[in-house]
């Protein structure tokens, strides 16, 4: 495991295809922990679900893994996408690594604290009200929503299905 100081990762490993090539060869993606990736833990920042690992990998991240991009890890989020602040995951807060005497905002915290602090390029989170927008702003990063359904959702643990997105932080 590489040093992670802000608690941005739940789980940091290298996931790629070797034989990928495209536009995105060379970046990192984290990939919040209420995506699927086969074979790594999906607790949605809870302790409830420290038993389930799915079998297949969201569509989000498969497309970019063909397209050459490095999984580098899943991140803390708010239990449950239950939160606003990043401080509410069962496994404890993230930091705001441009400045940790402030919140960094959530539920996509991990995701946004990875790219803050360069340990990402790029990272997927999930909006329903701000969860991406909102920690991006606050860590000076940019936070993007799609409009519903640009995104597949398949792979994801929704907290409100009628209007979750998968967004994509930079």
């Amino acid at each position: 495991d590489r040093p992670d100081p802000h608690n941005a990762f739940l789980a940091q490993f290298t996931l790629e295809r070797p034989d990928a090539t495209g536009r995105l060869t060379g970046y990192r993606l984290a990939v919040k922990d209420n995506i699927s990736v086969a074979g790594v833990k999906l607790t949605c920042g809870s302790a409830a679900l420290a038993d389930c690992v799915p079998t297949r990998t969201a569509p989000v991240v498969r497309k970019l893994l063909a397209d050459g991009v490095t999984v580098v890890g899943k991140t803390s989020m708010d239990e449950f996408a239950y939160g606003a602040t990043g401080e509410l995951g069962a496994y404890g807060p993230t930091r705001n690594p441009v400045d940790e005497t402030r919140a960094p905002g959530g539920s996509s915290s991990g995701s946004v604290a990875a790219v803050a602090s360069d340990a990402a390029d790029i990272a997927f989170g999930t909006d329903t009200g701000g969860s991406v927008r909102m920690p991006a702003a606050w860590c000076g990063l940019v936070g993007f929503k799609p409009g519903r359904g640009v995104l597949s959702r398949s792979g994801v643990v929704d907290l409100a299905p009628s209007q979750d997105t998968v967004g994509v932080i930079a």
